[in-house]
């Protein structure tokens, strides 16, 4: 995850095939410029049932090899033999000590994160997280070869946490800071890992309707707003699981996105009131799927009119064919 966004431009009907500004992505910090998805055009004739799939686009991530700029080396280190510590005493001498290695993040009693913290905890979740980790390719290929875990320098290859920060004793700081629980960090600090307790759920029919209603869609944002502006606007609602900027064909945010919060009372009362202003600008505001919904009944009115038209034109037509016979 990462930062927040806004804009408010004309809307145009086709969107970039790989064009948009999810909450975080995890590519090498070789690329130059971060990669963008979008979701496929709404206005497609096949607009489907919203799935866990397209609620957070793909990103493509790096395979375990040189990519095509050299860049991506793979790492044949042997890795050591280091599990999570499994804290079972609960006695006050523990708690004196502070926090041990290998915990589960938010296991430790510390002071809140910073500022900085919280971006680190919301990006790393973010990759890890549900959205993500279940068509992160390159993820799940790391998560086969050890447990689980995943080493903290491959992750700091990662453009949007290497932005962050490149020291690893910084994001391990910062995990320990979590309340979520999502993750573990090894005995050594050297890993993480998303905790075996909290296994990727199912994408049942329940999920893909539960995802349903905790994702919006909100138009009407500035067409230079930043996810970090996105984020704060959207988390005055809740919390925020996911954020996509939608892009054109040129890869220009259109001042709208698609928002997944983290609870389904928030997407609610995001969407409760009669009028909400981003600035100056009134939002237009829609449950996603029902947005989607009234992107194909528009498009199916579009292509009655133009076949009304088109009949109407060769009625004329024939009408004129008709008069031209009679007088001769």
């Amino acid at each position: 995850m990462e930062e927040p966004v806004t804009t408010q431009p004309e809307e145009s009907n086709v969107e970039a095939p790989d064009s948009s500004a999810v909450v975080g992505t995890s590519e090498q910090k070789s690329t130059d410029a971060e990669v963008e998805r979008s979701e496929d055009n709404p206005d497609s004739s096949a607009i489907t049932e919203t799935s866990e799939q397209n609620i957070c686009l793909e990103v493509e991530k790096p395979e375990n090899k040189p990519d095509s700029s050299g860049d991506v080396s793979e790492n044949t280190s042997e890795k050591p033999d280091d599990k999570p510590v499994v804290d079972s005493t609960s006695n006050t001498d523990k708690a004196a000590e502070g926090p041990e290695k290998g915990q589960t993040n938010g296991s430790t009693k510390e002071e809140p994160p910073s500022g900085l913290e919280k971006k680190i905890i919301r990006q790393i979740e973010y990759y890890f997280g549900d959205i993500n980790l279940g068509k992160d390719k390159f993820l799940q290929q790391q998560i086969k070869e050890d447990d689980g875990w995943v080493k903290l320098e491959t992750l700091l290859t990662f453009n949007r946490l290497h932005a962050l920060s490149d020291d690893s004793g910084i994001i391990v700081q910062a995990l320990r800071k979590s309340t979520s629980g999502l993750m573990e960090i090894s005995e050594d600090e050297l890993k993480v890992r998303r905790s075996p307790s909290k296994p990727l759920p199912e994408l049942s029919r329940e999920r893909q309707a539960e995802l349903k209603a905790r994702s919006v869609y909100a138009k009407g944002f500035p067409l230079d707003i930043t996810l970090d502006e996105l984020m704060a606007f959207f988390e005055t609602f809740g919390m925020v699981e996911n954020i996509f900027m939608r892009r054109d064909v040129k890869r220009k945010f259109k001042s709208s996105v698609f928002v997944l919060f983290q609870q389904t009372e928030s997407a609610k009362k995001f969407l409760e009131d009669d009028t909400l202003k981003y600035g100056d600008v009134e939002l237009i505001r829609h449950f996603k799927d029902d947005y989607f919904k009234k992107k194909a009944d528009e498009k199916i009115q579009r292509k009655e009119d133009s076949q009304k038209k088109d009949d109407e034109e060769r009625s004329k037509k024939r009408q004129r064919i008709n008069r031209t016979s009679l007088k001769k």
